[in-house]
């Protein structure tokens, strides 16, 4: 069996050539593009994926792809070196997003000839033209725009190596949902994943923040917040701006239309932790669970830790009847104990791409998530049994937690098997070499 490797299986994907198809074509030309675009080599430029691989994977008619080949072609944002050989090669160009002002293209010619600008006028077009990103610090012409990347897994195709499953791959479930526009936002999801320091995407992207949270119990040390039916918010800002009709704050129904077709496509998972405050630059305290279609994912990590801390709760509390009831209402409601001086701490949701490249950014962030994990099963692990050592016994639901969620590992996952909407209709096969 074919081992992945370490670090790899991802493409460099150009936000604004995704951005320009999106606006312009349809849900089945985006779809053809962006498998196009997931197939290239390290520039993002020379795709090996043709028609009958686009067919294969997206679950199109050859007419279909036929035109959105020639609607891409049409476009100038592809083209085949030759059609006539077996082997597949397709040159993929972005779309040119420079500003290029009335008059400069003469400046531009000069740069391009090695003449140096010699009037006032002519250093002036030079100086914005270098502004622009039309030319370097050495006066050579950049004749090609520099991509703009998201890195994107080859596993929104298939397994781990981009290939079919014989089941519906991600991009193809967006595609169903017949907004081209969804791709741009799952390309902008990705170039705003930022792993290591957000455990997710900017939290501007989208939260889930609860129609109530209260404090429920303190002692000395400690308060506990509880959050209930949780909704989905966000902020204006560069990454929803496109898919607002205008500027305010209220016009964001499109948007969060977009977001649950990534959720119900299995592309976007919710992460449920306790922040330091209710800014979108807040630290995250510790997780309490993973959303994937309303329902919590058991296999994750985060899953321990969030049902340990309804075990916490209720050992602080003295309510030990309450354990069984609080643990089986979650999600609909999340408990955190967190530190007393915490006084701004709140429970939100935080968004994170399923499919995820390998780089070793995200081995760090892997290796980060494991610690902290561990770290507050033994802290919730204490708290229980300095309270209630009796729901720590071999028969209670919560050993569980503590022994099996430290070993749990998550590679980068197309796997829809544990969710409840897609339940044995999986996207991929899970990518399980680590665990």
């Amino acid at each position: 069996m074919k081992q992945p490797k370490p670090i790899g299986h991802f493409a460099l994907v150009d936000v604004p050539t995704v951005r320009h198809v999106a606006m312009k074509t349809d849900a089945d030309t985006a779809a053809v593009y962006l498998t196009q675009a997931l197939w290239t080599d390290a520039t993002g430029r020379r795709s090996s994926m043709g028609r009958e691989g686009c067919r294969k994977r997206l679950g199109l008619r050859w007419s279909t792809v036929d035109r959105s080949t020639r609607l891409l072609e049409e476009m100038g944002l592809q083209t085949c070196r030759d059609k006539s050989s077996r082997i597949v090669n397709v040159d993929l160009k972005f779309v040119e997003t420079r500003p290029m002002r009335d008059g400069y293209h003469a400046g531009l010619e000069r740069a391009r000839a090695g003449v140096e600008p010699a009037t006032d006028r002519e250093r002036k077009v030079h100086e914005q033209l270098m502004a622009d990103g039309w030319i370097d610090a050495d006066g050579q012409v950049i004749e090609t725009r520099p991509i703009q990347p998201a890195y994107m897994p080859l596993s929104l195709l298939g397994d781990v190596f981009g290939q079919p499953t014989g089941q519906p791959c991600i991009i193809e479930r967006i595609r169903k949902a017949r907004d081209p526009m969804a791709f741009l936002l799952l390309a902008q999801a990705y170039a705003a994943q930022n792993l290591p320091d957000l455990g997710g995407t900017d939290r501007r992207f989208v939260w889930m923040q609860g129609r109530g949270e209260k404090d429920i119990h303190r002692t000395a040390d400690l308060r506990v917040l509880q959050a209930w039916d949780l909704s989905p918010w966000t902020q204006h800002c560069d990454v929803t701006r496109d898919h607002r009709r205008n500027s305010s704050q209220e016009d964001a129904q499109a948007y969060f239309d977009r977001v649950k077709i990534l959720q119900d496509a299995g592309a976007i998972e919710i992460v449920i932790a306790a922040m330091e405050d209710d800014s979108p630059t807040a630290q995250m305290i510790y997780p309490l669970g993973v959303l994937r279609h309303g329902k919590l994912v058991e296999s994750e990590p985060e899953h321990a830790v969030g049902m340990l801390a309804i075990g916490a709760t209720v050992a602080m509390r003295g309510d030990l009847d309450r354990l069984d009831a609080w643990l089986d209402h979650a999600p609909k409601s999340f408990f955190a104990p967190v530190d007393g001086m915490y006084r701004k701490a709140v429970i939100r949701g935080i968004p994170r791409l399923v499919a995820r490249p390998r780089t070793e950014a995200t081995q760090r962030w892997q290796a980060e998530r494991m610690e902290l994990c561990r770290e507050w099963i033994d802290a919730f692990t204490g708290i229980i049994a300095e309270h209630a050592p009796e729901l720590l016994s071999e028969a209670g639901r919560l050993q569980g937690y503590t022994k099996v969620a430290p070993r749990i590992h998550q590679g980068d996952t197309n796997d829809l098997l544990w969710s409840a909407l897609h339940n044995g209709a999986a996207g991929a096969a899970r990518d399980d070499e680590a665990a």
